[in-house]
């Protein structure tokens, strides 16, 4: 129960890094276009990375 309650958590926690990244890209006018497993990059520290920004496109 605490290992599946800690996975929750560190899953939650990526989930919501890539939230702030997207809210990021958005604030400044784009959309990314292609968010996908293969467009998100797992860095050293476990911490979420979007790539691929040739897919972005202008808001509106």
């Amino acid at each position: 129960d605490a290992i599946d309650k800690r996975l929750i958590a560190d899953i939650d926690g990526f989930i919501h890094k890539v939230k702030l990244g997207l809210e990021f890209i958005h604030s400044a006018g784009y959309i990314h276009d292609d968010i996908n497993d293969s467009n998100i990059m797992v860095m050293e520290d476990g911490s979420p990375k979007i790539i691929d920004f040739d897919s972005c496109k202008p808001i509106g």
